[in-house]
This record gives structure tokens, C-alpha cells and sequence, in this order.
């Protein structure tokens, strides 16, 4: 191994190297060398030190640091979900959170949830409780009911790195509706995107949340990331 470098386990990891304390290491991890070297913080001029043993590294070009300690120096508190595997900086949402791919919709139309599980944009962020919409030849809706219970709809919609590196096109429009009721249109989802479009919908009083995918393009390709509803 080259010196100034360490092995470090990918995977599931959640301890020292980004929060700090116990580390959870997943089953399928797999090791990798990275390299360590002193890295300086400072925080509007002023300089803070990591905690013992919560040093950055570079992998692949790329800075990691220890989340825990950049954010708590911001004045920002941290949260780590490890059930849901989420990570919540600063503000969190008020209520029980629960992701669609946890939920049994009331009625579908066509494979808007064929594929569920992780997806990857093609901006390289990956996301689990999420859907990979990549059948296009008709819309595909989904019908839940919620029957008042939930304040908000949250979600996100990307194109998926499958659509990294292709001609720029128009791939699909995401709509909401709330007891038949429109209450989100999307921008039309470009293939070459860089920001994901962020869902946030008020469903206080609703009894039944339909979610309508309208394809422009046979394959789109879309991640659908982390739907959720909150109460």
C-alpha cells in the first residue's frame, strides 16, 4: 500500500469518518484505498480542528469530510435515520416520514413502480426508497390513500445516469393530484439536467393522492427519488 494511504470498508458506514462514534458496516462492503493528508478547516476565518479520528481523505479525486463536524461547526445539528438510511442536516421535517416504496397504492396504471430500490442520477447522487421510471410508451399513474392523515408530499425527480453522456431530450412531466384536484405540474425532465426538481405539495385534507407520469420519450428514464409522505 502507498504510503499516506489507508484501507478504508465501503458500504454501509456510519461512524468515525463521518459522524463520528460506532461504525455499522454492511454485508456487501468492499474495501478501498484512500489517501490521508492534513486538511485545514476554517469556518469564517476562524480554524477548527476535527475530533480524534475524524479526519478527512481523498477517493478518486474527491475531498471526503466528517459531515457530523462540518455541519455542527455551521451551527447546524445532525441526524442519522438508520432505518430509513437518511441523513438529516439542520432543519427536519416535522411528523412521521414514510416513503411510498413502504406503502401499498390503493390503484396502478401501467409500470410506474416496476423498478424500485436505489437509483443513481446522472449527476451522480444516489438515493434508496426510490423509483426508476423507464417505461414510457403511455402514462403511468399511481393512486394512494391517505385519507387526511398527511400534511406534505415530497420528492424529487432526476434523469438517471443511464441518460449521462445522450443527445439532450425531452423526457416526461410528473402531475399530483389531490382528490382529483391538479395540484403540481413538473417542468418537462431533460436528459441533460443538473439540478434535481424538488417536489414539496401541501396534501393537509386530502383522502386520495394520484401521481401521473406523462412520458415524452419511450424510454425515459427517470428517477423518481425517495417519494414520501409526511404527517
Amino acid at each position: 500500500m502507498l504510503k499516506g494511504t489507508k484501507q478504508f470498508i465501503a458500504g454501509t458506514l456510519v461512524g468515525a469518518t463521518l459522524f463520528g462514534g460506532t461504525a455499522a458496516i454492511a454485508a456487501n462492503s468492499t474495501s478501498l484505498d484512500v489517501v490521508l493528508r492534513p486538511i485545514k478547516y476554517f469556518f469564517d476565518g476562524v480554524q477548527k480542528s476535527t475530533p480524534a479520528g475524524q479526519d478527512g481523505f481523498i477517493y478518486k479525486g474527491t475531498t471526503y469530510v466528517p459531515l457530523r463536524f462540518v455541519s455542527e461547526s455551521l451551527g447546524e445539528e445532525v441526524k442519522w435515520d438508520g432505518k430509513t438510511g437518511s441523513i438529516y442536516v439542520g432543519e427536519q421535517p416535522g411528523g412521521e416520514v414514510i416513503y411510498l416504496t413502504d406503502l401499498a397504492p390503493l390503484s396502478t396504471v401501467a409500470y410506474m413502480l416496476r423498478s424500485s430500490g436505489e437509483v443513481t442520477t446522472n449527476m451522480n447522487e444516489s438515493f434508496g426508497n426510490s423509483y426508476l421510471i423507464d417505461y414510457g410508451i403511455l402514462d403511468s399513474s399511481a393512486t394512494y390513500l391517505l385519507n387526511g392523515n398527511f400534511k406534505k408530499f415530497q420528492a424529487g425527480l432526476a434523469p438517471d445516469i443511464e441518460l449521462r453522456g445522450k443527445e439532450q431530450t425531452k423526457r416526461g412531466v410528473m402531475k399530483v393530484y389531490g382528490d382529483g384536484d391538479l395540484l403540481y405540474t413538473s417542468p418537462s425532465i431533460q436528459s441533460d439536467a443538473t439540478d434535481i426538481e424538488n417536489i414539496d405539495v401541501d396534501v393537509t385534507g386530502v383522502l386520495q393522492l394520484t401521481i401521473v407520469f406523462e412520458p415524452e420519450y419511450r424510454t425515459p428514464y427517470i428517477d423518481f427519488i425517495q417519494p414520501r409522505l409526511i404527517n
